[in-house]
Formats: structure tokens, sequence, C-alpha cells
């Protein structure tokens, strides 16, 4: 009975073998995964996550600094009370106040003329800004450009990433390295295993 359950648990997992999918990860001040996706007009993505402390927070995305400055991410802020913000070129502030431990289901697009936040399938702010960005790569639990030292500090249940065209490039499942207990994220588009490229994160329960 034990080889039947391990036969169809093999069979019925997302990952390859040599990897454990879990409930979530965490992730870590200084840590970060660089997603090897260029930021030029924009994306869309959809994340559940939770938040283990109220602070500035950088989520996913990048930053351009050089004149005229040019987000397209996803952060935390104190603007009035914690909340959401999404950068495309402009900020779009959600007004909705978060708290820790409470799950959120964001869809959102910072693509260029479409820009738009729901969180928990209700729509909070949109836009229409339009821009471009230089081959910025997006990174995901932090935002390039930004310190990592104000990388996201909370759980991390799954992402999808889509280009400007709606195609789904990344599709990250929380994970572990068997091999060495490695935590990161699987992307199940393209087969790849991604890390912290800082500080390591912390994982939940095994799936």
């Amino acid at each position: 009975m034990s080889l039947f359950r391990s036969l169809l648990s093999t069979l019925s997992s997302r990952l390859p073998s040599e990897y454990q999918e879990v409930e979530y990860i965490t992730g870590v001040r200084y840590g970060y995964i660089n997603t090897g996706f260029d930021i030029t007009d924009g994306y869309k993505f959809e994340l559940d996550i939770s938040f283990n402390e109220l602070s500035t927070q950088y989520i996913i995305g990048a930053v351009d600094f050089s004149y005229p400055i040019t987000r397209s991410h996803l952060a935390c802020f104190d603007n009035g009370g914690f909340q959401f913000g999404l950068g495309a070129k402009e900020d779009i502030w959600t007004g909705l106040y978060i708290q820790t431990n409470t799950r959120y289901k964001i869809e959102a697009s910072t693509t260029s003329g479409d820009n738009y936040i729901k969180v928990n399938g209700t729509l909070y702010g949109q836009g229409t800004y339009t821009y471009s960005l230089n081959n910025y790569r997006c990174y995901l639990l932090s935002t390039n450009g930004m310190s990592s030292g104000e990388a996201f500090n909370g759980n991390m249940y799954s992402c999808k990433i889509y280009d400007n065209n709606d195609v789904l490039i990344r599709d990250f499942i929380p994970c572990y390295r068997k091999s060495d207990n490695k935590v990161g994220m699987y992307d199940i588009v393209n087969n790849v295993f991604y890390t912290s490229e800082g500080n390591d994160f912390t994982k939940g329960q095994d799936v």
C-alpha cells in the first residue's frame, strides 16, 4: 500500500521527482528571485500571498530611476495605513489597508496603457499609463532597483506572470530541492528551479 501511495504521489506531482512541493515559501530581507524576464512594456501577474509584518515591502517588478522615474511593480507602503501600491509610471493606491496573516489573491497589470489591480476579486484601482522600460529584469519577492533590505516579508503560495500579450511565461510553484533542501520556486512553464539571489528562503509544510 505504501508503494502504491508513493507511486500515486509521484504521478500526481506537478514537479520533477527531485523537488518537493510545499504550501508556501517565506520571503526574507535581502532575499529575492531573478525571474529572467525582461520588463519592457509591462506585464500581468497573479499572486497568492500573506504578510508576516506591516512595513514597506517590495513584492514584484522593477523600477528605473533615470529621469523620468518609471515604475513597474507591486509594493506595500504606509500611505496613511499600510496598503498596496501598484506602479506603472504613476502609482495606483488601492486604499485597502492590509493585515498580517491574511491571504491576498492579487491580479494586477502594469502593461503599458492597461494598468489595474484586483485583490480577492475586487477592483481597487486602474489607469491607462503608457511607458517603456529598458530591459529591466523582473524580480520576485523584491523590486529590481530597490533595496533588497525591504524585500517581501511574508508567505508566497503561488505566482503566475504573463507578458504584455497575455502569454503565460512563468508559473511558479513553492518547493525545495530534495538533495540539499534548498528552498525556491519551480517554474513549470520552462522547467527551471529558481532560488534566492540573497538570503535563503524558508518554507511551509510539504504538499
